[in-house]
Order: structure tokens, then C-alpha cells, then sequence
């Protein structure tokens, strides 16, 4: 067993003074056994989104609080929940995940203001802040008001009226959870205005929440799932023990090549290992969350 560790992990006169886990088919096995993995994953992930899947917590309750509680801290009153603009945020979120886009306006042409108008609201003054990928109702409107125009969006003296839609799914091959936020103020005999441009935003919130029109089917709805494996955790934590594991083998492969003086008429181990040490960094710092 010994030898056979020493064969597999460390340069030597049985695999020509290379470690044989670095060999081009030892190489390949491993890229096909990652490749057999990633399908396996996806399976599981689709069929039994119960034991492995993305594991997130997000509710319209505190959204709204969020929202609202940076709104009074700023000196403005806060948002009533309103049942149409709700119904106009669940249909861009529909509308996004089922023609596969992340924007405000659809390649299709329609707008976000379309959506208000069919769910029947009439509005002076119109917005919206998209976000996905997130997994906790904080983290979205913290992400929103560090944004200048979503922030801009929560803060307007504008809107007095706010809807939200929560849709998990699959975008463009990723599954992820869209969160839509429509902001509205209404036509009460006043001639209508141009609406303002949409904008994207997220923060924290607590309390003060308002909720006269809202039904209690509408503010109680949320999104969570609570797998036994954490699919994007494991998948992140597997890929950066890969590339750490690869980036020692290719080190202890260096030093000894170096300290033997072993003659090699290939194989230029500094320009793997930084390679691998890039793409691990890229690896960490990859987020599939965003806002628009």
C-alpha cells in the first residue's frame, strides 16, 4: 500500500519521475469521475430537492419590515402592503423565470409597468428592484440599499404602496429564488405621470410593518427549503478541495523534482499550480446573487 501511495502521490522511477495522479489518464479518469458527479448532483437535486438542494429562508413578512424599518430611519413613512402590486410583482417574476431573463425589461419588449396595469393598479408613479440568489430576506435589502438607485427606489417619497413576489426555479440551467419588489403610488384623479425608471435594491428590516390592504394568505407567503445537504455549499466546498488537492501534489511533485535535480523535458508545475490557485480564488469569490 505504501508503495503504491508513493507511486500514485510522489515523483519516482516506477512513473518516469511524475506522480501518477498527474498523468494525462489519471487526469482524465478524474475529470470524467467529476463529470459523472455534477450529473449525479443535478439528478439528485431535481428529484429529491428534500435531501440535496439550495438552502434559503425568505418570507414577504420581512421583506416588508426590512423595507419599511429603513424607510422610517430615514424620516419616511412607511409602505402599505397592497394586494395588486403583489400580483403584478408574482407575474414579472413568472414571466422572468419562464422565458429564462434576469431584467427589468424582457427581451420580448414588455415592461415592468405592464404588469401593474394588468393587475389592475392605476399609478401616478411606478418602480422596481429585482434580486436573486439570495437565501435570507436581510441579505436582500442589505444588497438593495447599498445600491445608490435601489436604495433611491426604497427611500422615494414617491410610492406609499409596495408588493413582493418570492418564485424559486430554474434560470438559464441555475436554480436560484428571484425576489421581486413593485413600488406604486395611485391615480386619484390626478393626471397620470411617467413612471419612474425601475431600480433594484435590498436591506434589513424589523418591525413597522403595514398591512391594511394585504390579505393574510399574501403576507404569510414565503419560500423554504431546507435540505439535508446544501447543494452550492458542498459543490463550492468539494471544487476548492479538488484544486487545493491538485495544487500539494503538484508542489511536493516541484520540490522534489528540484531537489533531486530530476532532468524533465516537460511539465512546467509553477504555471499549474498558479493556474489552479486562480481559478480556486475564483471559485471563492463567485457569487450567483445579484440585484438589478
Amino acid at each position: 500500500m505504501r508503495n503504491f501511495l508513493h507511486h500514485l502521490f510522489l515523483p519516482r522511477h516506477t512513473n518516469n519521475f511524475r506522480a501518477r495522479i498527474l498523468h494525462a489518464s489519471a487526469l482524465a479518469i478524474l475529470a470524467f469521475a467529476l463529470f459523472t458527479s455534477a450529473i449525479s448532483v443535478q439528478y439528485l437535486k431535481t428529484t429529491h430537492s428534500q435531501v440535496l438542494g439550495i438552502s434559503y429562508s425568505i418570507n414577504i413578512q420581512d421583506l416588508l419590515n426590512e423595507t419599511n424599518k429603513k424607510r422610517v430611519e430615514n424620516g419616511f413613512p412607511a409602505l402599505v402592503l397592497n394586494d395588486q402590486l403583489t400580483q403584478a410583482a408574482q407575474g414579472k417574476a413568472a414571466h422572468m423565470m419562464a422565458n429564462h431573463y434576469w431584467a427589468h425589461f424582457a427581451p420580448d419588449g414588455t415592461t415592468p409597468w405592464q404588469f401593474i396595469k394588468n393587475a389592475g393598479y392605476d399609478y401616478v408613479y411606478a418602480g422596481e428592484n429585482l434580486a436573486k440568489g439570495f437565501t435570507e430576506s436581510d441579505s436582500v435589502v442589505t444588497a438593495w440599499m447599498n445600491s445608490p438607485s435601489h436604495r433611491e427606489n426604497i427611500l422615494s417619497q414617491k410610492y406609499n404602496e409596495i408588493g413582493f413576489a418570492i418564485l424559486e426555479g430554474n434560470l438559464d440551467g441555475e436554480e436560484t429564488v428571484l425576489v421581486v419588489q413593485m413600488f406604486g403610488s395611485r391615480n386619484d384623479g390626478v393626471i397620470s405621470s411617467k413612471p419612474a425608471e425601475p431600480e433594484v435594491q435590498i436591506q434589513k428590516t424589523e418591525k413597522l410593518a403595514v398591512v391594511p390592504e394585504a390579505s393574510e394568505k399574501v403576507l404569510k407567503e414565503q419560500v423554504v427549503n431546507d435540505p439535508i445537504i446544501d447543494s452550492k455549499t458542498v459543490t463550492k466546498s468539494l471544487g476548492i478541495f479538488l484544486v487545493l488537492f491538485l495544487v500539494a501534489i503538484l508542489l511536493i511533485d516541484l520540490l522534489i523534482v528540484e531537489r533531486k535535480k530530476i532532468p524533465r523535458i516537460a511539465g512546467h508545475n509553477l504555471d499549474h499550480i498558479i493556474l489552479f490557485i486562480l481559478f480556486g480564488l475564483f471559485m471563492i469569490l463567485e457569487s450567483s446573487s445579484g440585484i438589478l
